[in-house]
């Protein structure tokens, strides 16, 4: 059976976690767009700094 390796593993946290925030603007007007005009994004910038701290945090735990 194949398992995948921590450089596997990691990068598939990493995917699933950068694809969880917001974009910083809708991708199109739809209904969901105008029903929550209030809702918080992410802006770019800070969204990088999110990563950057998750990859500083898993290369800490593989220290260990």
């Amino acid at each position: 059976a194949l398992r995948p390796g921590p450089l596997g593993c990691s990068l598939a946290l990493l995917l699933v976690v950068a694809t969880a925030f917001p974009t910083s603007a809708p991708v199109r007007e739809d209904y969901n767009t105008k029903a929550s005009p209030d809702r918080t994004l992410t802006p770019p910038d800070r969204t990088e700094a999110i990563i950057s701290s998750i990859l500083y945090m898993i290369m800490e735990l593989r220290k260990e």
